[in-house]
């Protein structure tokens, strides 16, 4: 059937029926949860185009439960549908085909950035703050441990979302179809976030996290890339939330040192 041709309650049953599978079945294959989550995301999106995002809100509420879950399957989970979200809010030349058009694709990403990619980044960084207590607690506090299966997993995820998090293309113009494609077509655009994340890159919390999570896992080459990507982005932050020279010289500083 047609998106259209659907009652938003029936859209609604649809999607919480299809969370309530993927939860109820956490050992289903890895890409059948995938594929499954994908689905959400696509109609959350759809949903976003008329209900300015209030699902969306709601479906992270969602996550955000279960990844405060202590059970680390629960949270792959979560990581899932937040991974698939982003995926599917990112890129809006190639998106999801669902009967709207680039320009609604576009009014999509730019209200997703500004409403719930700030709130998303933030929980990733509880999460990865709680690997570095739980690797460092494992050695008492010397030098930390790598963490082992499903822990590992688990962290690699949230190391993945918070890159994807930190190369997103902030597009603040309309730019035609073509060059929107270039943009998002750049593997390591500059981090360039809009006013409301100041606050975000003035705590100085945030470098010391990843400075350390990267000392941490150097020695995992998977993890270590990831976590030096994260460092490698934070250091081309600049735009509007380093607007002042009081706030760049600051943040600079407690960058190189």
């Amino acid at each position: 059937r047609e998106w259209r041709e659907l009652s938003s309650e029936d859209r609604l049953q649809l999607r919480h029926y299809v969370m309530q599978y993927v939860v109820a079945r956490p050992q289903q294959p890895h890409y059948v949860r995938e594929t499954l989550v994908q689905v959400v995301a696509i109609m959350v999106k759809r949903g976003s185009v008329e209900d300015g995002g209030e699902e969306r809100a709601q479906l992270l509420t969602e996550v955000e439960q279960l990844i405060q879950s202590p059970q680390p399957i629960m949270r792959m989970i979560g990581c899932s549908i937040v991974s698939a979200l982003m995926q599917e809010y990112a890129v809006t030349v190639k998106s999801t085909d669902v009967g709207i058009t680039w320009e609604t694709h576009f009014k999509a990403k730019k209200q997703f950035e500004g409403a719930h990619l700030r709130r998303i980044f933030h929980f990733i960084l509880g999460l990865l703050k709680e690997g570095q207590e739980s690797m460092e607690a494992a050695e008492g506090g010397g030098g930390g441990k790598l963490l082992q299966g499903e822990q590992r997993a688990l962290l690699h995820r949230l190391l993945m979302l918070a890159e994807s998090t930190l190369t997103w293309t902030f597009i603040s113009l309309h730019l035609p179809k073509r060059l929107m494609s270039v943009f998002e077509q750049d593997q390591n655009p500059s981090l360039r976030p809009g006013q409301q994340w100041e606050e975000t890159f003035k705590d100085t919390s945030l470098l010391h996290l990843f400075f350390k999570l990267y000392w941490l896992v150097r020695s995992d080459w998977e993890l270590g890339h990831h976590a030096l990507n994260c460092l490698v982005q934070l250091a081309s932050l600049n735009g509007v939330s380093l607007i002042s020279k009081q706030n760049r010289l600051a943040y600079l500083t407690h960058y190189l040192t």
